[in-house]
């Protein structure tokens, strides 16, 4: 909701767009830190691969030790020396091959919008397969046993993977948003006299 700023019924109502969903889900980037990083000190953090990584995203620093971590903002990323800056230094030190590093992204980024139709010509445009198959296995939830584990226990199992097959690439279409500074509205009067201009910002 962080693109809409609302709620995406009431943006689907505006746009007159019958289905509207806001896919937020996010994944993590993970790097392992390559140099001894000294607390107060440097505002260079040395990864294994900064190539996933994005600047003015916050990125966790982790203590695989203790447990611990801070959070700074990445000025920058040098993708050459897999290297980020950071906003300024670490409070606490980490150790080379130790300790990590962590940038969590959005599957979909917020300036994206995907508009899609459902079917073409009464063709689904795509398909879900569901998998396990086969061999007996279904797909859903089932109770099980397992003697091995624990012979009077009852477990569930669990087969929830799938591949989704898009037949339609053309029923698909990926609109980025642009970020542009906001122009002056400039309106102009004429009398019999004289001619007035007004500018609003």
């Amino acid at each position: 909701n962080d693109f809409v700023e609302a709620n995406a019924n009431v943006i689907a109502r505006l746009l007159d767009i019958p289905n509207i969903a806001v896919y937020d889900e996010m994944y993590e980037i993970k790097s392992w830190i390559t140099s001894t990083l000294s607390g107060g000190s440097s505002t260079w953090v040395s990864v294994q691969d900064a190539s996933d990584f994005t600047a003015f995203e916050t990125v966790r620093i982790h203590n695989n030790t203790t447990g611990a971590y801070e959070d700074r903002v990445i000025l920058s990323v040098d993708t050459f020396t897999n290297q980020l800056q950071i906003e300024y230094p670490t409070d606490n030190s980490y150790k080379a091959g130790l300790d990590s590093v962590a940038m969590r992204k959005y599957f979909v980024p917020d300036n994206k919008i995907v508009f899609m139709s459902t079917s073409i010509d009464g063709e689904a445009i795509a398909e879900y397969k569901q998998a396990p198959f086969g061999l007996g296995r279904q797909y859903g939830l089932q109770t099980d046993k397992h003697e091995e584990w624990d012979p009077e226990g009852i477990f569930i199992r669990v087969r929830d993977k799938g591949l989704p097959i898009l037949y339609h690439r053309d029923a698909i279409y990926s609109i980025e948003v642009a970020t542009t500074a906001a122009a002056s509205a400039t309106s102009t009067t004429t009398t019999s006299s004289s001619t007035t201009t007004t500018t609003t910002a």
